[in-house]
Order: C-alpha cells, then structure tokens, then sequence
C-alpha cells in the first residue's frame, strides 16, 4: 500500500462533513494544516486500488490497522429519518470516508473509545458523535492539548487567562492543529455542540474558523470567542 501524497493531504484541509462527526473531520482538516500533522496522516493512512489501510497509533498503548475496502465505502451513504439517501451539495473525499468506516470498525471492537453520553445521541452510524481529543490521541498516540472540553462550563468566560495564553501562542505560531468546539449556546454564527478546524488567530485577535458542513470561513473576536466557544483541542509544533 502506498502512503496518501501531500496533493492527497492537501484537500484535507478543507474536508466536507456528510455525517454528524464534525469531531474527526475538524481534527483530519486541523491535522492537514501543520507540518507534523501531514506527517502523521501520511504515516497513518495508506491505499491501493481496492482501498485503504487507516492505522490508530494509541488503542490501549498499541498500534491497530484496519482495512477498509471500496466496497465498504460505497455502502457509506447518509440517510435522512425516512431511509432515503439525502443528495448532498458536495462530494466527499475518499479519504474522509475511509477513515469513517475504520472509525465504526474501531468501535464495534472498542465502544468503551465512544464516551458514554455520546451513545444516547441518536445516530445514524457507530462513529457518529465523540471528542475530538478521542480520536486524536487514538490517532495521533500523542495526548493533545486540552482547554475546557470536558465540564459543565458552556463559554470559555471563566478561562479568560488560560483562553488569552491560548490566543498569543497561536497568533504567534503558524504551524498547529487546533479545533475549536462549541456547547449549547450556538451565538455568533455557530452551531451548538459543533466543531470547528481553527484557521488561525491575527494579530487583532479575532480567530478564523473553518465550517465543514457549509465549506465556510467563521470569523470571531477575542469577546464573541469567549462568548459562544467552549474548549479548543489541539497540538502546537514539537508535540507530534
């Protein structure tokens, strides 16, 4: 099998969201924006003609491949309540859907990996609903950086110092893979209980964000953040 290229990285970063698991297609588009994160997704997923190999660096501290063929692939088609296949606007990436299916496989081996109140979501697939640093550690095999993704706090108001360290690092460093998240306060643009790839952070403070649903750009200031955001995940350079 043959490591996907950096042309194949490339569209990544931009990813398109057919299912309700904005957590693993924030985290690929985050991880196709730093160097590392190519490195690790280039490492991490390979294929051939009759499909692909999606390998997890941490499941209980060991490495586990799967291999997820095209016919599997093609049997991943979004269904709205009535079973009818919904037409989409925009046609997803065979990567993307790989790394969906080999996500489901994972769980039907390990549904302990899906956090409890996520399995009382009403899904259409196993490997809908889940936290974003999940799968990235599962992933990655490196723990990310964590600010309020766990809790009850659905703003970032009470981690306005630890928020501000967060933005001064990242307006300061261009190469990082960080999703930010929101709770149940959809302000400003977002969605409630979404995820979002961080883009970047100017020098003004105001945070780019890119909305994979839509294939949009969300743009908000330091207040509006702290306001309608909830937690950031992510890793800075140095620690993949």
């Amino acid at each position: 099998m043959k490591p996907i290229t950096l042309s194949e990285i490339k569209p990544l970063m931009t990813p398109i969201q057919h299912f309700s698991d904005c957590y693993m297609i924030s985290s690929i588009g985050a991880l196709a924006r730093s160097e590392e994160g190519r490195k690790i997704l280039s490492k991490n997923i390979a294929h051939r003609k009759d499909g692909f190999r999606i390998r997890f660096q941490n499941l209980y501290e060991r490495r586990q491949d799967f291999f997820v063929t095209k016919e599997e692939m093609d049997d991943l088609i979004s269904l709205d309540k009535y079973y009818n296949e919904v037409v989409q606007k925009y046609q997803q990436n065979p990567i993307i859907k790989a790394v969906e299916v080999a996500m489901d496989k994972l769980l039907s081996i390990h549904p302990e990996k899906k956090p409890l109140v996520s399995r009382f979501m009403r899904c259409q697939e196993r490997f809908e609903y889940n936290k974003p640093s999940n799968f990235m550690e599962m992933f990655t095999g490196k723990t990310p950086f964590i600010l309020n993704e766990g809790g009850l706090r659905m703003s970032l108001k009470k981690k306005i110092p630890e928020t501000i360290d967060l933005f001064e690092r990242l307006k300061h460093e261009n190469d990082y893979s960080f999703v930010a998240g929101t709770g149940n306060r959809g302000k400003n643009g977002l969605v409630s209980y979404h995820c979002y790839t961080v883009v970047g952070v100017d020098s003004d403070n105001f945070i780019k964000l890119y909305e994979s649903r839509k294939k949009e750009s969300i743009t908000l200031n330091f207040r509006e953040a702290l306001d309608s955001l909830k937690f950031f995940v992510g890793y800075f350079k140095g620690m993949l």
